[in-house]
């Protein structure tokens, strides 16, 4: 376990180290266009920055399996209940009029 653990423990310290600007968390207010009772009310957390000028970006450390082995055919499966919190993060982070919380050039890194 220790061997699987070693490398993903230093990846997640190289990338904390590419952003070492901790941003302050962001409002985020949503209401439908249609039904203002609908309202997303929340706050943006956890994001970093590599300067003070950078775009945030978010990085999360998933320490469970994202995917299923599934078949030499398929290859492996995403689980899509794992990928839910960031996909919904994203949605309503690129929606916050006030200001643009996802860049164009974002990337997903993955630290097999």
């Amino acid at each position: 376990m220790l061997q699987a653990l070693l490398p993903v423990a230093a990846a997640w310290q190289q990338v904390l180290a590419e952003q070492p600007i901790v941003r302050e968390k962001q409002p985020m207010r949503l209401v439908h266009p249609q039904d203002d009772r609908l309202v997303l009310d929340d706050w943006l957390v956890g994001q970093r920055a590599a300067s003070a000028h950078a775009p945030p970006v978010w990085i999360e450390l998933q320490a469970s399996k994202v995917a299923d082995a599934g078949t030499k055919k398929s290859g492996p499966i995403p689980r899509a209940d794992k990928f839910l919190t960031a996909w919904v993060r994203c949605l309503a982070s690129a929606l916050v009029p006030v200001q643009r919380m996802a860049s164009s050039s974002a990337k997903v890194r993955w630290c097999a």
